[in-house]
């Protein structure tokens, strides 16, 4: 992940969002950054927050992604209503 973000890889944004929701607390701040520099926002996710202000927040990202603010061409299916994100046909 952190490669991603030193490449500045918008296109690994959707697997970035899916790690959101992991069990592993490292992973999911490593997520976050990963998005902050990529995107210069986290959305108000705490990597640290309850598993519900996580869940929130990850569906913020879901809702991000999907709505086509990211300048990273393609679209975003969601498939079970949070956590994954897969990028579509470029637009």
């Amino acid at each position: 992940m952190l490669e991603t973000a030193a490449r500045g890889d918008r296109s690994k944004i959707p697997e970035l969002i899916g790690e959101l929701d992991s069990d592993d607390s490292a992973v999911r701040f490593t997520a976050i950054r990963t998005l902050e520099r990529l995107t210069g926002q986290t959305l108000g996710y705490d990597f640290a927050g309850t598993e519900q202000e996580r869940r929130e927040a990850t569906d913020r990202w879901v809702e991000w992604w999907e709505s086509g603010v990211s300048t990273v061409e393609g679209s975003a299916r969601v498939t079970d209503g949070r956590s994954e994100v897969s990028p579509g046909d470029a637009e």
